[in-house]
């Protein structure tokens, strides 16, 4: 329940945080040579080095004495509701995206700023998700099942005002919002898909909401793209009038998800907790 729902958090903190650590580095080094920025992949050897010599291994099939690859085909239980939160890791994924594709286009179109103004909003997009993660313990426990709703709310929010407003202020603000937002979605997606499958499958369950958001990611451009090539709509910011449209649809998926029972993964976790007991 909430332990779970907090550790999540911290996860989803330290990726945000790394990210900026990185950014920053990365700056720096391409100050030096433009080339030199990729060095910050290096990061990758200390990562192995740490995870092989302190993650703490959980290994049944030695206890057991059975081979890994019976014992992961009996105990793994597909459930169907996983590829609804898939479909939401995926298509919030390709909205949330067009912030990240979209907001440099914005601050040097409106006259906003120029670079320095881009990586302060970079920085508060960062931040902001590093505090979600850190306080999404406390916001799961005061919205429950409506936490997807919460998180789609806020990004939907930040779309909506690089639509209807042009400011510094504004930009900063829906900075914030969007970023809050996929914190809080991509958190509740892990939790979820923890609480349904259980702690046996759920290393499983969380591999299959990360590969199917980094897809998301990566075919973003394309899918916003033709959409918008099909569209055309005539707001100045047509690619974030794109999301307004698409996050408003997610948000009524969403809602409409609450009263489903077989996706209800609160009721899950709290029917596990029980059978604990």
């Amino acid at each position: 329940g909430e332990k779970k729902s907090s550790m999540i958090g911290v996860r989803t903190s330290a990726s945000y945080f790394g990210g900026m650590i990185l950014t920053l580095v990365a700056g720096e080094l391409a100050v030096i040579k433009w080339n030199y920025a990729y060095l910050v992949f290096l990061v990758i050897f200390p990562v192995i080095f740490i995870a092989a010599k302190w993650l703490p291994s959980n290994d049944m099939a030695v206890i057991t004495g059975q081979q890994p690859e019976q014992r992961a085909s009996r105990d793994f239980k597909f459930n169907p509701a996983i590829l609804f939160f898939c479909f939401v890791s995926f298509a919030f994924s390709v909205l949330h995206s067009i912030w990240g594709s979209n907001y440099s286009l914005f601050i040097s179109r409106t006259g906003l700023g120029d670079a320095a103004l881009a990586g302060t909003v970079s920085s508060v997009t960062s931040l902001a998700g590093f505090i979600m993660g850190v306080i999404f313990g406390f916001i799961y426990s005061r919205t429950k099942k409506y936490v997807f709703v919460l998180g789609c709310t806020c990004t939907l929010l930040s779309f909506t005002l690089m639509v209807t407003t042009v400011s510094v202020p504004t930009l900063f603000l829906a900075s914030f919002l969007s970023s809050a937002g996929s914190g809080i979605v991509f958190s509740s997606n892990m939790l979820a898909v923890a609480n349904l499958l259980g702690p046996k499958n759920s290393t499983i369950g969380v591999a299959m909401i990360n590969v199917t958001g980094d897809l998301g990611y990566f075919f973003s451009p394309a899918i916003i793209d033709a959409i918008y090539q099909v569209a055309k709509p005539t707001v100045a910011e047509g690619k974030f009038f794109i999301g307004v449209i698409g996050l408003a649809i997610m948000w009524v998926i969403l809602l409409a998800g609450t009263f489903v029972k077989q996706l209800n993964f609160v009721q899950a976790d709290k029917e596990k907790a029980c059978a604990a007991a």
